[in-house]
């Protein structure tokens, strides 16, 4: 991206949030209301899990950073996979687990639970 189509990109961002409904004072939220579906659910799940997880080093930016020598985890990448020894810890889940869970998930919670496949 060039600079100017940076620049461009910049000034249709603040075009966008001067066209919204807030601002950035308290008196633009006067207004506001939860939706209808938010006051009616009792219990909020949001799974996050993904390649980082088995990692579980870190942040969700594992298994980016540990390409990039100047990070972190480059170097516990190195010498904790590939240098032999493996200290990563593999979670793994048995049937009657998730399948608990899921039950779960559906008595105390009717909306849908998001699950992000793609970060």
């Amino acid at each position: 991206m060039t600079s100017q189509e940076e620049q461009a990109y910049l000034e249709e961002i603040e075009r966008v949030i001067k066209a919204g409904p807030y601002h950035a004072d308290w008196n633009s939220l006067t207004d506001w209301s939860a939706p209808d579906w938010f006051l009616q659910k009792r219990f909020g799940i949001f799974i996050h899990w993904g390649l980082y997880s088995i990692a579980a080093h870190a942040n969700e930016w594992y298994s980016r950073n540990m390409y990039i020598k100047e990070k972190e985890e480059w170097e516990y990448h190195r010498l904790s996979v590939i240098g032999g020894e493996t200290k990563i810890t593999v979670i793994t889940f048995d049937e009657g687990r998730v399948s608990g869970m899921n039950t779960f998930v559906r008595e105390v919670y009717t909306h849908p639970a998001p699950v992000p496949h793609i970060h």
